[in-house]
């Protein structure tokens, strides 16, 4: 029964979009927030924690309080309490998220596996038939013979359709989901190996973004150097690293300039009006070493609230909200630091999931407006701590 329980909630708090609307944001951290006090009781008030959760904790207190000085000695522009209330809930939300994970591997351990995704499928799952019902089988069926290649006329059916099946955050930790059953679930009969790979395959088809499939080509560069180059783990985690720094920087700079179009044309890119949108946010950030940012949310909330639209890169957006120096740091943590105390603490094999999850992740950031995603987040986290998961007896790892 709990176990159900637990795919049910984690169900309505993975879905972010429904039929091409935004999901109520409260019903998700509330789904979440139950697994929190239920941890609570269970423990009587004596939280057990892994330090590697509170690694993956420990970047957004920082974040949370940089932004707080951040706004007292320098307020941005048209600043008021709602920037406040909406980092606080932003910052809680993915805080939320990343506990539930490590709370569902403490209650069911390594089946939290096959329950998450569960979850995922069944979110997908019902907005598929809630598409089909409401615009019927033909149009369903279009869409899926037509989901790669189409580019539908506006305000079209087909158009509807399309967007109506975007589920965004399930999509996105379905790609994660996908990464590790391909590459890393080897230890299990061809039949249990085949079956999640195909049925990722179907969810990441019905919701199908482009940016999943430049995580997963990521991947595929990481795993490739990963086996056929001599270098150990650790140079590769440095060197990916390093390369991220560059495409990162990279990428904010010829947004910033402009030149960002004229690439996109000369390689006939479709940018889907991101170029307008990066155009806009040049406007409040500066390339430079002493550049310190808005605060986290800031920008997103400011763009959203005078253009209408999302940022459509959370790496520029963490550039131009934490500022040169805090947005290194932040890469750093996440690409560099944790990867490296998970191949000190547990060896190559799972210091290589964590560092190849961890990268297509972030390849999602650099095109696209996911890191305020609840089950991205608790991907990211459950295959950081995939140690505890995969083990029954996991209290060698947990301290008081």
């Amino acid at each position: 029964m709990l176990k159900l329980t637990y795919i049910i909630t984690m169900t309505i708090a993975f879905t972010s979009n429904f039929m091409g609307a935004n999901t109520n944001y409260y019903m998700r951290l509330i789904m979440g927030v139950l697994w929190v006090i239920l941890w609570a009781i269970r423990s009587k008030g004596v939280l057990k924690t892994n330090r590697f959760l509170r690694y993956l904790l420990f970047p957004w207190l920082c974040i949370f309080l940089f932004t707080l000085f951040l706004w007292m000695i320098n307020k941005p522009q048209f600043f008021d309490s709602s920037y406040v209330t909406r980092m606080c809930s932003n910052v809680l939300y993915c805080v939320v998220a990343t506990l539930n994970a490590y709370i569902g591997i403490q209650f069911f351990g390594k089946d939290v596996l096959k329950l998450s995704f569960a979850s995922l499928l069944i979110s997908i799952g019902f907005n598929l038939i809630s598409v089909w019902m409401t615009f019927g089988a033909s149009n369903v069926l279009l869409y899926m013979t037509s989901v790669l290649t189409a580019n539908y006329q506006y305000g079209s059916v087909m158009e509807a359709v399309a967007k109506s099946m975007e589920v965004q955050g399930a999509t996105m930790a379905l790609g994660v989901y996908f990464v590790y059953y391909l590459f890393f679930n080897c230890e299990v009969d061809t039949l249990h190996r085949l079956v999640p790979i195909l049925l990722s395959l179907v969810g990441l088809y019905l919701g199908f973004k482009r940016v999943v499939v430049l995580g997963i080509a990521v991947v595929i560069c990481i795993l490739w150097v990963l086996k056929y180059k001599k270098n150990n783990i650790r140079n590769i985690i440095m060197y990916t690293f390093i390369v991220f720094i560059i495409l990162s920087f990279g990428y904010i700079v010829i947004a910033k300039t402009g030149y960002i179009s004229l690439i996109a044309e000369y390689f006939n890119v479709d940018l889907m009006g991101r170029n307008n949108i990066y155009r806009m946010a040049a406007e409040l950030f500066e390339i430079s070493p002493f550049y310190l940012g808005v605060g986290f949310g800031y920008a997103a909330k400011y763009l959203y609230d005078t253009t209408g639209f999302a940022v459509h890169s959370d790496i520029m957006r963490m550039y131009m909200e934490l500022g040169f120096l805090p947005f290194i740091a932040w890469l750093w943590y996440y690409i560099y630091f944790i990867p490296q105390k998970v191949v000190t603490e547990f060896g190559t094999k799972f210091g290589k999931v964590c560092i190849t999850i961890t990268v297509f992740v972030f390849s999602t950031f650099l095109v696209e407006n996911t890191l305020g995603l609840y089950p991205l987040h608790y991907a990211l986290t459950l295959f950081t701590l995939l140690q505890l998961a995969v083990y029954e007896n996991n209290a060698e790892y947990v301290e008081e």
